[in-house]
């Protein structure tokens, strides 16, 4: 059948328009119109939302494209249509097509992961040996060896554990003046060493050589910023 032009009025709104068509006659100007107007012949059934479960109104029509606006506010689906909404489609297809969430995929890339160690890389081991490997000349900015010893073990793992552990024997309280953080007040603490740190370098990390002082209280001791007058052995 060729091709021809025909003045057209739409069965639905009115409205005349010039179109091309392989059909005889065209009732309406396009498919929304189409819908609107055949939604008032009722529908073919309901079925379910493969996803959410929702009842769908449906008609056999292939030119139905969600009539009336969305399922969900009343609109007729097509018999093909399996989702009542673009996310209930999102989140089925995102749970059942995606190959990386099925059982069997999720116990391979376990499986995986434990053969590559990566359940164990947050374990003290593990992180001491990472910490190991990028530490000193075999870190890529390494600039030999600038930074002085007390501020390497002042940063080092093993000082923070230090410092914790007298917070923690303390009771996150001054020995001074008792002064701790509650109830809307907060009080900055420092871990000071009885020996100096500079003096004692074996005392450092000792918990007995620690204690815990709030910062106007360590501001008032002799070895506050490492001006210390204490002779070797106190």
């Amino acid at each position: 059948m060729s091709i021809k032009e025909q003045l057209l009025t739409c069965a639905y709104c009115g409205k005349q328009k010039m179109t091309k068509t392989k059909i005889k006659k065209s009732n309406y100007c396009d498919t929304v119109c189409y819908n609107k107007h055949t939604k008032r012949k009722g529908i073919d059934g309901e079925k379910p939302c493969k996803e959410c479960g929702f009842m769908m109104k449906y008609r056999n029509s292939l030119k139905v494209r969600s009539s009336g606006g969305s399922v969900r506010c009343g609109g007729v689906a097509s018999s093909k249509t399996q989702f009542c909404s673009k996310e209930c489609s999102l989140t089925y297809r995102n749970r059942e097509d995606n190959p990386a969430q099925q059982p069997q995929a999720r116990e391979k890339i376990r499986d995986s992961a434990k053969k590559r160690g990566v359940a164990h890389m947050k374990t003290p081991e593990a992180i001491k040996k990472r910490r190991e490997s990028i530490s000193g000349d075999k870190h890529w900015n390494w600039q030999g060896g600038k930074t002085s010893e007390g501020m390497r073990i002042r940063n080092s793992p093993e000082y923070k554990e230090w410092r914790t552990d007298v917070f923690e024997r303390d009771d996150y309280t001054c020995m001074e003046c008792s002064a701790r953080s509650g109830n809307g007040v907060h009080v900055t603490l420092n871990a000071d060493h009885i020996k100096p740190f500079s003096q004692f370098p074996e005392s450092r990390l000792d918990v007995d050589n620690g204690r815990t002082l709030c910062l106007e209280c360590h501001l008032e001791t002799d070895t506050f910023g490492g001006g210390s007058h204490i002779p070797n052995k106190l």
